[in-house]
């Protein structure tokens, strides 16, 4: 065992226990090679790939396991990187839909008066409609969309996952939506913002030390409708379709959405022993390691 590997082994084991002192110099000794890793993946700026770091730390310390050594550290701590970015790439793309059905939303008296000036009437509207929810719902709005506070900050504030965070960003702003449809006799199509079938999606991958752990959240699915597939090169399919069809400007519109996400497992694993758990809005796939020889 290289020095290397023994100080990696020391550092992992001495983070899996929850030691603050260890993760601090494990932040200090991989600060810049996890910035590296990120702006190797995303080629975006310094904001995104610091913001993009700070969600794979969270990941990192929160499932992190004794590593032998320490190519099989890095290896590891690639992946959660790549994972990570991709994850917030996706979800930037959500936000950005999700904050223009919000605009329009809060503009929807433009839509019925001639006039250029604002109604503020709309925007009590929505206040008040939006003091109707729980008020931790509340709260999380308040931080998202008042306070541009990324989903991993405010997930860390309120213990909760990012996951969830999403999850409830994106049920309340479809209830305010279909509201706003009511209030204001829309027809409900409001076609200019693209179909409406799909999904928006995230995922874990954790290591538990003998077995690998993914958790797949997909608030939009059903999950008895999630394919999970374990191929040959420990490469991991899931995916998802739907269609809807609808009447829109008296012809027959057909809407399809299809979620797929493909995993490369860092480590060799028993295909035959994969474990699959569906719950309300997640899917938990467990799959046993490969017996070292």
């Amino acid at each position: 065992m290289t020095d290397d590997d023994a100080a990696t082994k020391t550092l992992t084991a001495a983070m899996a226990a929850g030691n603050e002192d260890a993760v601090e110099t494990f932040y200090r000794r991989y600060f810049d090679w996890l910035y590296a890793q990120a702006r190797r993946a995303t080629r975006r700026d310094e904001s995104f790939c610091l913001d993009v770091v700070q969600d794979a730390v969270l990941r990192i310390v929160r499932t992190v396991r004794c590593v032998k050594t320490e190519p099989q550290f890095r290896a590891w701590l690639r992946l959660v990187v790549q994972t990570t970015a991709f994850d917030r790439l996706r979800s930037e793309r959500r936000r950005q839909r999700r904050e223009m059905v919000v605009l329009a939303t809060t503009t929807v008296a433009e839509q019925q008066v001639e006039s250029e000036s604002f109604d503020e009437s709309q925007v009590d509207w929505l206040r008040k409609q939006i003091a109707r929810f729980d008020p931790h719902l509340v709260q999380i709005i308040e931080l998202r969309f008042n306070q541009r506070w990324t989903l991993a900050r405010i997930a860390q504030r309120l213990g909760l996952s990012i996951g969830t965070v999403d999850g409830r960003l994106r049920r309340a702003i479809k209830e305010l939506r279909s509201r706003a449809m009511e209030e204001f006799e829309l027809d409900g199509t409001m076609g200019h913002f693209g179909p409406q079938v799909g999904y928006s999606s995230s995922f874990d991958l954790r290591d538990r030390g003998d077995h690998f752990e993914i958790h797949a959240y997909l608030p939009d699915a059903k999950t008895s409708d999630v394919k999970v597939q374990l191929d040959e090169g420990n490469v991991l399919h899931l995916s998802a379709s739907q269609h809807r069809q609808k009447v829109k400007s008296e012809a027959q519109v057909t809407e399809m959405g299809r979620y797929e996400e493909v995993i490369t497992l860092p480590e060799a694993v028993r295909r035959e022993a994969m474990k699959i758990d569906r719950k309300e809005d997640e899917v938990i796939i467990t799959i046993p390691k490969a017996k070292q020889t």
